[in-house]
């Protein structure tokens, strides 16, 4: 007689689940680290992670339920699809890079569907009412730290999870119940070993010597969490990505190990966009284009101002004097001095002949003092 734990298994692998694993309520075990992180102010402009509410809900889970008893932790692969750019890309067409995850269907949506799903399983396997609460990419938990201590992987060099079997290319969830199961075992191993890849190739260098990372600098958050003005340092450094970064993830050896799994993957994330977006086309798209478009990915989480200004760096980045008028126009007519300053910067990445009259006659027209600053540091650079 199957055990109620292994038949929930048994139907979150029905569903589409990378695994689901079972574990108790209480503090995670890189709880103290995650205080230590907080510390020392790398969070970046997420300001919502230092709030006593996070804090306390990320160290006592228990309390977002009144009789939580066990947390539910699953993940959900998704197809690595970021390892190379497509044929088509070449200096007169310049593609953007998107992160794997979001080529599919948001997983915010999926995930909860289908935790919904399988709750339903589990209220008519055990015939009585349950109290639960679905958490998908949530700040209430530390879902990676929870995984770990339900035994489904361990925390990589990177701050990702990495699962022995499907790697680190999925997304994470939980549901916090007053069930009362039987507990999977703790993931007791660092299996990274003496690896630096992650390390070595991460654009920007965030990654520390703690399995954690200096998210200010990191362009997953560069270019999706935050809405401000990307530092002058790191924007060379974010290449062609416009949406996330992959670059940890695509080196990682255990992805490599499980890249043969990517193909038995469920329709769970199916693929809803394809890789390399063409940056003179996505430019041009307005606020309800962009909405439209990716309506059915996590995108939208960007703006369409943060997703512009991403494509504004790219064009800086790619080298490509195809991207000058795009860049000028922005330059000379946007209306958002956000965008305007990108594009001073991109302006001078690119370098045509004529830059310096092209900022000449910017600086004669601008009238908003921070993009004024932007052109005339990048000017007095390229004398």
């Amino acid at each position: 007689m199957r055990t109620i734990e292994n038949k929930i298994k048994a139907e979150a692998d029905r569903l589409g689940f990378s695994f689901l694993h079972i574990t108790h309520s209480g503090q995670t075990p890189h709880y103290p680290a995650y205080l230590r992180w907080l510390a020392d102010r790398h969070t970046g402009e997420m300001g919502y992670l230092l709030s006593e509410r996070v804090k306390h809900s990320r160290g006592e889970p228990a309390d977002l339920l009144g009789k939580a008893r066990s947390i539910l932790v699953f993940g959900a692969r998704y197809t690595p699809l970021t390892q190379t750019l497509p044929p088509k890309h070449n200096q007169q067409r310049p593609l953007g890079q998107i992160a794997s995850y979001a080529l599919h269907a948001d997983y915010h949506t999926a995930l909860k569907q289908a935790a919904k799903q399988l709750m339903s399983y589990i209220v008519q396997e055990m015939g009585k009412e349950v109290q639960y609460r679905i958490f998908v990419d949530s700040s209430a938990l530390l879902e990676k730290d929870t995984a770990f201590m339900a035994g489904a992987g361990w925390i990589g060099k990177n701050s990702l999870l990495i699962t022995p079997e499907t790697g680190s290319f999925q997304v994470l969830g939980c549901i916090l119940t007053d069930l009362d199961l039987i507990l999977d075992k703790p993931f007791s191993k660092d299996l990274c070993g003496s690896c630096q890849k992650c390390k070595q190739i991460c654009p920007t260098a965030c990654i520390t010597e703690n399995h954690n990372l200096r998210a200010e600098e990191c362009i997953a958050y560069l270019t999706i969490e935050y809405k401000g003005v990307i530092p002058r340092e790191l924007r060379s450094k974010i290449g062609s990505w416009i949406f996330g970064c992959d670059a940890c993830q695509n080196v990682c050896p255990w992805n490599h190990k499980s890249q043969a799994q990517a193909e038995n993957n469920t329709n769970l994330l199916p693929l809803v966009l394809t890789p390399g977006v063409d940056l003179l086309a996505e430019i041009e798209l307005d606020e309800l284009a962009f909405r439209e478009k990716y309506a059915a990915s996590p995108i939208l989480r960007a703006t369409h101002i943060g997703f512009q200004r991403n494509l504004i760096v790219a064009m800086g980045n790619s080298g490509s004097s195809a991207c000058l008028p795009s860049v000028n126009s922005v330059l000379e007519e946007n209306p958002n001095w956000l965008l305007r300053l990108h594009a001073a910067w991109a302006l001078a990445a690119l370098h045509p002949p004529d830059l310096s009259q092209k900022f000449e006659k910017a600086l004669s027209i601008e009238e908003d003092e921070r993009v004024r600053e932007e052109i005339r540091l990048s000017l007095s650079e390229c004398v």
